[in-house]
């Protein structure tokens, strides 16, 4: 199966994921105009291994960044917890309970019970940190990007392709990962094509996002990012429904893998970094994660 991964990230033997998202925070200058004890929302994101098994990564971000007040609180749905932080997050700052969110995802993928390369099938995993500042636009300083709507379609129905599907079995982290046996044992029992429903639920995605918010989607939204997964499922099973898009980068992957639950994030702040969105137009940017989970998520540059 054609993946695509040129090369990954791997990150130091002695560090531990939430270092990778307070790195991230502070590369990125995040806080450098928000004091870090005015946060009002913290959210941190993860896949895999945070380092302990019995704690709140999110709370040891929190420390580390001096961030004292307002929720604190981990997000765990799988590779989409980025895209349920900034669901949560636009809930909260819409209802005026607060008025920023910092918002966090870190993941390492360590061997010996994790192998980025064999432990999944079509995908290659990466070690990152990404962080994202949401603030309300009323409150806020003049912004060229915003966030116009979030999107979420669960399909419940496939949570048992990352368990076995005969039995429970009792985990820790000395036990090595291996989702190419459980898919497998998903598919053999699976009633219908999961490709269809997978491809059917990235459309229903597209569509409920862009109902309301876009009157002339070809034109209005000009860039699209696809999760950073192998490309045979980036182009086989997500791209399809942006056909009429005129960038559609489903290669994100090839210099990073999957990110785990950072993706979207790392999308966004790519899409920005690279000016991709023109003044006054959209981009798209698709998340998913075990469970299942396909969400989508609309930006605005403007300016």
């Amino acid at each position: 199966m054609p993946l695509g991964i040129e090369h990954v990230h791997v990150a130091p033997a002695d560090m531990i994921a939430p270092d990778l998202a307070v790195k991230a925070v502070g590369k990125a200058s995040i806080t450098s105009s928000r004091s870090a004890a005015n946060v009002d929302l913290l959210l941190h994101a993860w896949t895999y291994d945070q380092g302990h098994s019995f704690w709140s990564p999110a709370h040891y971000i929190a420390r580390e960044l001096g961030v004292t007040d307002g929720l604190i609180s981990g997000v765990q749905q799988m590779c989409n917890g980025g895209a349920v932080s900034l669901d949560v997050a636009m809930t909260y700052l819409a209802s005026g309970r607060a008025s920023n969110a910092l918002l966090t995802t870190a993941d390492i993928f360590r061997g010996p019970h994790f192998d980025r390369w064999k432990s999944d099938s079509g995908i290659v995993y990466g070690d990152g940190g990404t962080a994202l500042l949401l603030e309300h636009d009323v409150d806020a300083r003049p912004s060229s990007h915003y966030i116009r709507k979030h999107v979420e379609v669960p399909l419940p129905h496939a949570e048992a392709l990352h368990r076995n599907t005969s039995v429970f079995e009792h985990t820790d982290q000395a036990t090595f990962v291996d989702v190419r046996r459980t898919k497998k044992q998903f598919m053999e029992r699976y009633e219908g094509n999961f490709k269809h429903d997978m491809m059917s639920a990235t459309s229903r995605a597209v569509k409920m996002l862009l109902d309301g918010a876009i009157d002339d989607p070809p034109a209005q939204v000009r860039y699209a990012a696809l999760p950073r997964l192998g490309f045979t499922i980036t182009k086989g099973t997500y791209a399809p429904s942006l056909d009429w898009c005129e960038q559609v980068d489903s290669e994100l992957a090839s210099h990073s893998g999957h990110l785990g639950a950072g993706d979207l994030y790392a999308n966004i702040d790519y899409a920005i970094g690279h000016a991709l969105i023109p003044p006054g137009k959209f981009g798209l940017f698709i998340s998913a994660g075990g469970g299942f989970t396909i969400s989508a998520t609309l930006m605005e540059a403007t300016g």
